[in-house]
C-alpha cells in the first residue's frame, strides 16, 4: 500500500494522512513512566528488548536515553501525550496503594484513572516498540518498519472502540512484586502479534488484540476492564472508568512482599 501524499514516511501513523512536523527521536516507552519506575534515576533495570541480553532474574541496566527511536511525527507524538499522563497517574496510584497497604493507612482512599487511556497507552507503546524493532516478537525475527493496521491506528488516534472482548484484562499474583524492573512482553502466535503484557507492582495488565484467547492462559483468572482495583486490608482503591463494555467485578490486591522504598531525592 502506497502511503498518502501528506504522510511522513518515518511516522508509523502515516496512513492517517495528517502528519505534521519532522520525525524526531522520542521515547517509545513514556519517559515520565520510566522516571517513576526508576525513581528519577537516569536509568534502571529492564529486560525483553531486542538489543540487550537480559532475563527476568538477571535484568540489564539501561539508561532512559537508550529507550528512544524515530517512530512518529511531531503532531502524532503530541496527540498521544494524554495517554502518557494517564499511565503515570496509574503508576503513582498503584505505588500508593502498595505502600499504604503495608503501612496500614490511610483507609478507603480513592484514586481515579481513565481505563480507556491505559488501553491506548499499551497499544501505542506496542506499536512504537515493534515498529522501531526494539520489542522482540514471538514467531517472527522482527516487524521493524512494518506499519500498524488501519484498525489499530483508528483505535489509538481516532478513539474507535476495541472489538468485543478485546482490550485490557487484569490479574494479580500476590507473591511476585517487581517494583523497579521495567517489564513488557509482546504476545504473538503464528498469525502475528496478538497482545502485550505489562507488569505493575505484581499486577499483570494484558492487552488482548484477538478473539482467540488461547495465547493468554492468565485470562482464566483475570478480570476484563475492572471498574475498581482495591487493596484487601486498607480498602484503598483505584477506580477505573470505561467507555465501552466492562466487568462489574473489582480486582482485589493482596501483597506478600515489602513495598518499594520511597525515594529520598
Amino acid at each position: 500500500m502506497t502511503p498518502p501524499v501528506c504522510s511522513n514516511p518515518g511516522c508509523y501513523a502515516q496512513r492517517l494522512c495528517d502528519c505534521r512536523g519532522p520525525v524526531n527521536r522520542e521515547h517509545y516507552v513514556s519517559q515520565t513512566l520510566l522516571k517513576d519506575i526508576w525513581q528519577d534515576s537516569p536509568g534502571g533495570s529492564t529486560y525483553g528488548l531486542t538489543f540487550i541480553r537480559a532475563t527476568p532474574n538477571n535484568p540489564a541496566q539501561l539508561g532512559i536515553k537508550n529507550l528512544t527511536a524515530k517512530i512518529l511525527c511531531e503532531m502524532h507524538n503530541r496527540a498521544l501525550s494524554p495517554f502518557d499522563t494517564e499511565m503515570a497517574k496509574l503508576f503513582w496510584a498503584m505505588e500508593r496503594v502498595v505502600i499504604d497497604e503495608i503501612q496500614g493507612d490511610p483507609v478507603a482512599v480513592n484514586s481515579y484513572v481513565l481505563g480507556d487511556r491505559i488501553e491506548r497507552w499499551m497499544y501505542k507503546t506496542l506499536c512504537g516498540g515493534v515498529f522501531s524493532g526494539n520489542f522482540p516478537v514471538p514467531f517472527e525475527h522482527s516487524f521493524e518498519g512494518q506499519l500498524p493496521s488501519d484498525e489499530a491506528l483508528q483505535i489509538i488516534f481516532r478513539n474507535s472502540p476495541f472489538p468485543d472482548g478485546e482490550g485490557i484484562y487484569l490479574s494479580h499474583e500476590h507473591s511476585r512484586v517487581d517494583h523497579h524492573v521495567f517489564r513488557l512482553a509482546v504476545v504473538g502466535d503464528p498469525t502475528g502479534i496478538v497482545g502485550l503484557r505489562m507488569w505493575v507492582f505484581g499486577s499483570l495488565f494484558t492487552l488482548v488484540l484477538t478473539g482467540d484467547h488461547t495465547p493468554f492462559p492468565e485470562l482464566k483468572t483475570a478480570t476484563y476492564r475492572p471498574p475498581m482495583i482495591i487493596a484487601a486490608n486498607t480498602r484503598n482503591a483505584i477506580r477505573m472508568s470505561w467507555e465501552g463494555d466492562h466487568s462489574e467485578t473489582a480486582l482485589q490486591l493482596t501483597f506478600s512482599d515489602n513495598p518499594p522504598a520511597e525515594s529520598s531525592e
